[in-house]
């Protein structure tokens, strides 16, 4: 469910997950006689979470309607009303990727000023695939010598980030307690904002 071919980012696999958290959720709770009071519709008007947010900024009035956002045609027809009036919805206006990049605002907002768990839980899977290439890249302190070969020592290097969204120290740190949970720890970490100025500025201090 939600996989998709395109060339896509952090922002996208960030959107996707949270959806994929948030009808996770809402499937567990149609399975229980007794829905807790947390997951009642009264509930979630009142209290803000990743749920109540993802449906206000798709305009919907339950989690299983997300799955019409999901597959959706890239370019939906336009339905004319009456009057004349464009009535599609605006997320059907944009490409399937683009509607799950415009969550990652959302999402972050959930995890990181709500502390909503299933928005951190969607942030934690979504670096999960990155944290598994960085750590394919590398040796643990304890592994053999042997199996080096081009491979760097995370305990003695350091882990450069770029991206918008890395610009967020929660959400490198997640990043980060990720690669312990495999077994790799980084003593250093910097964030390169801007790529392209740091690598002309490090060539006019080699050349300069």
């Amino acid at each position: 469910m939600l996989e998709s071919s395109m060339s896509v980012g952090s922002g996208f696999f960030a959107g996707r997950e949270a959806i994929r958290e948030v009808l996770r959720a809402f499937n567990l709770e149609e399975l229980e006689d007794h829905p807790s009071v947390s997951s009642s519709a009264e509930y979630e008007k009142k209290k803000e979470t990743l749920r109540s947010l993802l449906l206000d900024h798709f305009k919907l009035d339950s989690p299983d309607e997300l799955f019409f956002v999901v597959y959706a045609t890239d370019i939906a027809p336009t339905i004319s009303g009456g009057d004349g009036r464009n009535t599609t919805p605006e997320w059907a206006r944009v490409d399937r990727k683009q509607r799950f990049v415009s969550l990652a605002p959302l999402v972050f907002h959930a995890a990181f000023t709500l502390k909503d768990s299933t928005a951190l839980r969607a942030l934690r899977t979504s670096l999960g695939g990155l944290a598994a290439q960085i750590s394919s890249l590398c040796v643990g302190q304890d592994e053999s010598r042997s199996r080096v070969g081009k491979k760097v020592t995370a305990s003695t290097s350091v882990l450069c980030l770029g991206g918008s969204l890395f610009g967020v120290e929660d959400y490198r740190k997640l990043l980060l307690e990720e690669l312990q949970l495999l077994g790799y720890s980084f003593p250093h970490v910097v964030f390169v904002s801007d790529a392209a100025q740091e690598g002309a500025l490090g060539l006019a201090k080699l050349f300069g």
